[in-house]
């Protein structure tokens, strides 16, 4: 009876333990990896924009390919811009876009290096949107549509505060998209990835600011944990049998 309440218990906490760790988010990129943007939608001059990306290997070298990794995407600010085929870098994935765009700033936090900026933070409305594109789940949306791509562009500015409205469909469509959203929050599954430099006086300028998602990474503590739980368990059970 003991053996099987600690069974239990044991279980119990292996379980909490790594679900708690699924709370954790790794991405494909990540700072000081270089992109190209190789399209974008002409109707909008926005997203979906295609990317591609050149990472660096163990040794912190290119290959110049930028094959490593491709995705889709939109801007999360409007006043910002890019040109196709040119090389830009990325300078971190956080949960703000860093140049403030045309909605301002409503956050402060830290940036690679350790220099603080102002940004505006992802809503959880927009991310709820991309998270849901990004699994081909968004209520009635098609890539081949350059409508419904201009109409997600300008929806998530509109969230995002760099529109002040929408025309009826655009609004049609987000009332659609956002239906089942229900009590759904962010918490690392997308992030915003920031391309920008600082200047000779260490000002952020910043190009551009991408949507992405991010992977489960569960975390090596946890998988410690997991590790002594099962041998804990194999005992117990080779204890039973062998009585």
């Amino acid at each position: 009876m003991k053996k099987s309440i600690l069974f239990l218990l044991l279980t119990g906490f292996l379980l909490f333990q790594t679900s708690a760790a699924m709370a954790a988010y790794i991405y494909e990129i990540k700072a000081g990896d270089r992109i190209k943007f190789t399209n974008y939608n002409s109707v909008s001059g926005a997203g979906e924009f295609t990317w591609k990306a050149d990472i660096k290997d163990g040794n912190g070298n290119f290959d110049g390919d930028f094959d490593d990794y491709v995705w889709q995407s939109f801007c999360v600010e409007k006043n910002e811009y890019v040109t196709k085929n040119t090389v830009y870098t990325v300078q971190g994935i956080s949960g703000y876009a860093k140049a403030g765009g045309i909605g301002g700033q409503d956050a402060t936090f830290a940036l690679e290096g350790g220099k603080t900026l102002r940004g505006d933070s992802l809503s959880d409305k927009t991310a709820w949107l991309y998270w849901n594109f990004s699994k081909n789940e968004l209520s009635g949306y098609s890539s081949a549509s350059p409508e419904h791509q201009a109409s997600l562009q300008n929806v998530i500015w509109f969230l995002e505060g760099e529109i002040n409205g929408l025309n009826g469909n655009d609004n049609t469509l987000m009332t659609a998209w956002l239906s089942g959203m229900g009590n759904w929050t962010n918490e690392g599954q997308v992030q915003v990835v920031n391309l920008g430099y600082f200047d000779t006086n260490g000002n952020w300028k910043g190009i551009q600011d991408q949507l992405i998602v991010g992977t489960h990474a569960p975390e090596p503590g946890t998988m410690v944990l997991l590790g002594f739980g099962l041998i804990g368990l194999a005992g117990i059970g080779r204890k039973k049998l062998t009585k």
